[in-house]
């Protein structure tokens, strides 16, 4: 499945799915037969089920779109799949488009990631007290192994609160989560960093 830019009618560089789904036929096969002196009659029963097969082929198909669009609007679509596994393109994606943003921009895109995390802060823009603390929480008990400073301004720091987001199939809240890159970020603004 590719995307096809409407106005070139050309196909979009690195924006396609290709999908695989197995499906098993079910066939079933009865003989008998009756002979009485020398005559006989007989019957075969044949069944074949093939139920399953629609249901694969929207399921191929819902899943092509949902890579598809992922991808196109760089949205970490494997996040809506349990066990999904990251699409390296989206991630890099992703990481330029955060490095792009202004310091109170990202700030304010960290405040929403912690409502998303269930912390009562508010989206000002700005590392206040609530904010400093609701990240403290988050990283000492979810992200442990990013240590006690974590610059979350920098793609490193900001990536596994993003992607750690808790999904419904998540393990309870409480239980630590594997962050993308456990690399804490050495770098960056001294006002933004968690614990110190």
């Amino acid at each position: 499945l590719n995307l096809v830019s409407f106005s070139t009618q050309q196909m979009v560089p690195r924006i396609q799915a290709s999908n695989v789904i197995k499906v098993l036929n079910f066939t079933a096969e009865d003989n008998a037969s009756l002979g009485f002196y020398g005559d006989s009659f007989g019957f075969k029963l044949e069944g074949r089920y093939l139920q399953g097969r629609h249901s694969a082929i929207r399921t191929l198909v819902d899943l092509s779109v949902l890579e598809l669009m992922g991808k196109a609007t760089n949205t970490p679509y494997w996040r809506c799949i349990p066990n999904g596994v990251p699409d390296p393109v989206v991630v890099e994606n992703m990481r330029t488009s955060f490095e792009g943003l202004t310091p109170q921009l990202k700030m304010g895109l960290v405040q929403v990631m912690l409502r998303k995390y269930g912390e009562d802060v508010t989206v000002t823009q700005q590392l206040d007290d609530p904010t400093r603390r609701a990240l403290q929480k988050i990283y000492s008990t979810r992200y442990p192994q990013m240590g006690e400073s974590v610059d979350v301004l920098t793609w490193q720091g900001f990536e596994p609160l993003f992607f750690g987001v808790p999904m419904p199939w998540d393990p309870a809240v409480g239980t630590q989560a594997v962050a993308p890159s456990a690399t804490p970020a050495a770098t960056g603004a001294p006002p933004a960093k968690v614990g110190g």
